[in-house]
């Protein structure tokens, strides 16, 4: 906690608040002039090829996306002879390995301590169990879930 206060990224920063400071050199060449020049330099970067080639992506994922939230459904339920509960229960359950792998990544990039250690294995046994009976449930039908 203490860190940031001793550390300073540039020699005229300020400390804390109430401490004499300055304006770096290297920031005052950082500055835009006008709202102009800004939205030249932004038009530049949306229009670059990456750029372009990133937003179609991002549109046809949301494109399928949408169609397969429209149609699995209406597909499970129709085609595969699904209840509305068994559908319900599968995406459920997807849903939550989503979650759960996004979480786990999330807190392994963040950090490697004993505490996530201990967070992964009390996450994970309810989890377990909770699978268990989910997959009793579809395969067999049994609409009582044990936890």
């Amino acid at each position: 906690m203490i860190i940031p206060i001793l550390v300073k990224e540039r020699s005229v920063e300020r400390r804390l608040p109430w401490t004499k400071g300055g304006i770096a050199e290297e920031v005052l060449n950082l500055q835009l002039p006008s709202w102009k020049l800004i939205f030249q330099k932004l038009v530049k970067v949306v229009f670059m090829p990456v750029s372009i080639m990133m937003g179609f992506a991002a549109f046809s994922f949301s494109i399928i996306a949408g169609i397969l939230m429209a149609a699995l459904p209406v597909f499970a339920v129709q085609e595969l002879e699904w209840s509305d509960n068994q559908f319900a229960l599968l995406l459920s359950i997807e849903e939550m390995f989503e979650k759960s792998f996004a979480n786990f990544f999330l807190c392994l990039t963040e950090s490697f301590s004993s505490q996530f250690s201990t967070a992964v294995m009390k996450f994970s046994l309810p989890i377990s169990s909770l699978i268990n009976s989910a997959s009793n449930f579809i395969c067999t039908g049994n609409e009582k879930l044990t936890t």
